[in-house]
């Protein structure tokens, strides 16, 4: 873990910065959830957050590392589940950590999807004109079931890693400038 805090104050390169940053696009679901938020947020909710957001980047970065090492954990494309088969529960009925990881990261990964396919709905049925009629809603559901019906029959393992990456750098430009443009709309309004 020493080795890789040299690496601190190198500036990392685009693929890696916008897969660094992708934790941090929550905040897009924002559009959608924001109407169910009543009143102000306390500051209490923002401290929280942030802590577990940062104990959760610590612990997910440099807990691999230091059961594999920098090398090891770089031969691997999920670090954690080689990592999660390291370990054991010796005293429990479940005696490798491996099956409570791979149950544990399995229902983030399906509430996460959930979350993502809603928010993506809602903004999609937003477009509409008529925000009421069932015949466009099913078309986007439609087109969503047929996307990811193409996605398991033509994707492979090496396919989707591409893709992912090239997604990854467009969605953190595309984020760069979002940020930017509401920034100085709010600031134009402001003034």
């Amino acid at each position: 873990m020493f080795e890789v805090g040299t690496h601190l104050f190198e500036f990392p390169n685009l693929k890696a910065l916008a897969a660094a940053t992708y934790v941090f696009s929550g905040y897009t679901n924002l559009m959608i959830f924001n109407r169910v938020i009543k009143g102000k947020l306390k500051i209490w909710n923002f401290i929280a957050v942030f802590f577990l957001g940062l104990f959760n980047l610590f612990t997910t970065f440099l807990i691999p590392i230091g059961f594999q090492g920098s090398d090891g954990a770089n031969e691997f494309l999920y670090p954690w589940i080689s990592t999660a088969d390291c370990l054991r529960l010796v005293y429990s009925p479940i005696e490798r950590v491996i099956f409570l990881f791979l149950m544990f990261y399995m229902s983030i990964t399906l509430v996460s999807i959930s979350v993502h396919w809603h928010a993506s709905f809602e903004l999609l049925k937003g477009t509409f004109k008529n925000k009421g009629s069932k015949k466009k809603e099913w078309i986007v559901l439609s087109i969503f079931i047929v996307c990811a019906v193409a996605g398991v029959q033509y994707l492979n393992t090496v396919l989707l890693n591409k893709f992912t990456v090239y997604w990854l750098q467009i969605r953190f430009c595309f984020e760069v400038v979002t940020i930017v443009i509401f920034f100085l709309w709010a600031r134009r309004k402001t003034a």
